[in-house]
């Protein structure tokens, strides 16, 4: 009689086909060690471990400075007015700040490709890990083509002939490109976009503050009268203090679009040395880094252009629209088009290759766990798993299929798919944080025993997912009020809405299909991942201290 398979031949087994020498590989470094220390050191093993700090901070940095912030502020701050634009975006900025907290404390705990994917499956269902998995994705493979499409636009504006096929075709080698090789490739690109990014911002709020102090040919001092004037809570769609919640709401709604993507670096965990301190240092400087950014930004933005300039609701789709361009041509300043343009460029595309290796994770994390196909959780030799990145950027030509839209209106679609997928990753971040701590409380853990756990715990994670709810539910609202019924349209409403949709159908038919259970709190495993972080101690990285201490908050550089 053959003797019983072992648990490393059973999980060995379940791995897609890798070379006899890396199973081998595998095999022997894990013999004689848990079933969950094996399943974590086998699946670091597919993947290459060579991101350091710096690259996590950059990618969380360059995620949060998108597009939004040069151009959808400035119709936001037309409708809602600059006090509501400052507080929309302040607590839009807290809620974005628990929720990387809660991204942090997941991945630091199960630091595995495929982040909150394969969390949500070990905490709280495995139906719903199945169905935010395959929602990013989907939400990836729609978001990408309007992405091409918004930087065919954004080429235009110095081209106006510009033929569409030759930027589409460039943007999607240059995405292909930049995700297939090593993972370093595109960090170091994150990291440089990220750096150009914080000095074109910083260079846009002196710019601002000169313009609001009176610089300029014009010589006018304008101070804090834009506060005032017309109003500082511009009544909305309706007249009254309901129009001034409205415009105040839709402030929070839009603010979500600025800040999609900055959850991406969970995805990158397990390609991390010491993964564990590196995201939890990085998310720390995320509360530093974002309110940093935007508050400041859109504090001398508020300061220096108009609520009531016509400008801000331009249809162009490019930096004509922005306020930072309106602010400089004010006082007579040429130029700043173009740069602020070649910005919302990089931002774009960056925003597209961190859409193209999420999805491409996504794929590889439900490999894993057997919700699709063995072969996307296949890497080559620099740890890529080749077959995500390629099948996910198969849907990036059907940009040429969509460029015949208005570029307005396809901004338009962009910004509420990418809203509402988002939304739906970040209520399951929280509501897996939440179940997280229901485990740890029945089963006796304390919290200081977590490898990261955030001050405010778990009310964190409450606050986090009820205000991601109320913005999900909320995200198409103004289509259904007053000056916005004419505006009601099928793209309009299935572009608000289809990702909750398609989340909620994909966990139902999961659930009937596989009969899977709401996992108890007494039946989480958290121990053997906390026996697992005792018993493989990372490489220590040395904090920084001083004066360097307080500039890695903003600028991380190990």
């Amino acid at each position: 009689m053959s003797s019983r398979p072992s648990a490393n031949e059973i999980f060995m087994d379940q791995l897609p086909n890798q070379s006899r020498d890396r199973r081998r590989q595998c095999s022997a470094s894990t013999h004689g060690e848990g079933e969950g220390q094996q399943k974590a050191k086998l699946e670091t093993r597919l993947v290459r471990q060579s991101l350091r700090t710096r690259h996590v901070s950059f990618i969380s940095l360059a995620g949060a400075i998108g597009g939004g912030l040069f151009l959808s502020t400035g119709s936001t701050l037309a409708h809602a007015g600059p006090i509501s634009l400052l507080v929309g975006y302040a607590i839009m900025s807290s809620v974005v700040i628990s929720v990387v907290f809660c991204m942090a404390e997941l991945s630091c705990l199960v630091p595995t490709t495929g982040a909150y994917i394969r969390h949500a499956a070990m905490f709280v269902d495995p139906a719903l890990g199945f169905t935010i998995g395959w929602s990013i994705v989907f939400a990836d493979a729609v978001a990408n083509p309007a992405g091409i499409v918004s930087l065919i636009v954004l080429c235009q504006y110095w081209a106006p002939d510009l033929d569409a096929a030759l930027p589409v075709c460039f943007f999607v080698l240059a995405s292909l490109v930049t995700n297939i090789w090593d993972v370093r490739v595109y960090a170091e690109l994150e990291s440089f976009f990220a750096m150009l990014k914080i000095l074109t911002v910083i260079g846009l709020n002196i710019l601002s503050l000169c313009v609001a102090l009176g610089a300029g040919r014009h010589g006018k001092t304008v101070g804090f009268r834009y506060w005032t004037e017309p109003a500082p809570f511009k009544a909305y769609l309706v007249d009254g203090p309901i129009g001034q919640f409205i415009g105040f709401w839709s402030v929070m709604v839009s603010a979500v679009y600025s800040y999609s993507g900055i959850e991406a670096t969970s995805f990158i965990a397990a390609e991390t040395r010491s993964p564990r301190q590196v995201i939890a240092r990085a998310s720390k400087g995320v509360f530093f880094r974002v309110g940093f950014i935007y508050m400041c930004s859109l504090f001398f933005l508020s300061m220096a252009v108009s609520s009531t300039e016509p400008r801000l609701t331009s249809q162009e789709g490019n930096a004509l629209a922005s306020p930072f361009v309106i602010a400089a041509n004010r006082v007579g300043i040429t130029g700043i088009a173009s740069i602020v343009n070649a910005l919302i460029l990089l931002s774009v595309f960056s925003s597209n290759n961190t859409c193209l290796l999420a999805a491409s994770r996504a794929l590889m994390g439900l490999a894993l766990d057997g919700h699709a196909p063995r072969f996307f959780a296949e890497t080559h030799r620099w740890g890529i798993p080749m077959w995500g990145v390629l099948v996910c950027a198969a849907f990036m030509p059907l940009a040429f299929t969509v460029y015949s839209q208005e570029a307005s209106i396809v901004f338009e679609y962009f910004v509420s798919i990418g809203a509402s997928g988002t939304l739906m990753e970040w209520i399951v971040i929280c509501w897996t944080t939440v179940r997280l701590h229901s485990g740890m409380r029945e089963q006796g853990i304390s919290q200081e025993s977590l490898p990261f756990c955030p001050w405010g715990q778990p009310w964190l994670a409450w606050y986090g997912l009820v205000m991601s709810v109320l913005c999900a539910v909320t995200n198409g609202f103004t289509l259904f009020i007053g000056e916005g019924l004419p505006r009601l349209t099928a793209q309009r409403l299935i572009s608000a809405y289809a990702m909750p949709i398609i989340t909620i159908l994909l966990y139902l038919a999961f659930k009937i299909i596989r009969r899977t259970r709401f996992i108890q709190s007494r039946d989480m495993r958290i121990r053997p991942w906390l026996d697992q972080w005792k018993e493989n101690p990372e490489q220590w990285i040395e904090p920084a201290r001083g004066w360097g201490r307080l500039l890695s908050l903003l600028w991380s550089h190990d």
